[in-house]
């Protein structure tokens, strides 16, 4: 897929982070969207791709948050960057066991990351943004395990449109589109 693809995704999954993902939560954990589309990116793409768009990704979102210097942007390269990782040296193909395991390895980096820095931001620069590490690792799992099933369903998803689109390029008559 095409930057013209990925961009708005992106940009509308950020948006919706910072504004309506307060209305999805289960137990006060909130849903990462953005970290979860940036994995499956991440592992259909490379890593390479993977850092690419969590940079622009975190950007967006830093652009958008309340609290820029929360060190989400930072979180995201991190999460995304060690997934990319060890989907080069460790994992190799990537099977539905790999999935969940490289999506809970980048939730825990990106929560303890992001939580480090939005407490070093609040220490050293008065932003009014603290995060608590016991309220953090105790809804860890649970965001662990919400952000497993949000990685499901954009990876069905992301099939889903890879075969329309390639059942629509096959049509008779229709030319192979250069957006897609």
């Amino acid at each position: 897929m095409r930057v013209a693809v990925f961009l708005p995704i992106i940009a509308l999954l950020a948006i919706i982070q910072v504004t309506w993902s307060e209305h999805f939560a289960v137990n006060a954990v909130v849903p990462q969207l953005l970290l979860a589309f940036l994995i499956i990116l991440t592992l259909r793409e490379g890593r390479k791709k993977g850092l690419i768009w969590a940079f622009v990704g975190g950007l967006i979102y830093t652009v958008f948050s309340p609290f820029p210097f929360s060190g989400d942007l930072i979180a995201l390269l991190a999460a995304i960057g060690i997934i990319g990782l060890l989907g080069e040296t460790v994992f190799g193909t990537t099977s539905p066991l790999t999935m969940m395991g490289q999506t809970a390895i980048a939730t825990a980096v990106f929560v303890v990351v992001r939580v480090l820095l939005a407490n070093l931001a609040a220490q050293f620069w008065g932003v009014p943004l603290h995060l608590s590490w016991d309220t953090e690792v105790v809804y860890l799992l649970w965001l662990i395990i919400y952000q497993i099933g949000l990685v499901w369903l954009f990876y069905f998803a992301w099939e889903w449109i890879s075969q329309k689109v390639v059942g629509w390029q096959q049509r008779p008559g229709l030319k192979r589109s250069r957006f897609l």
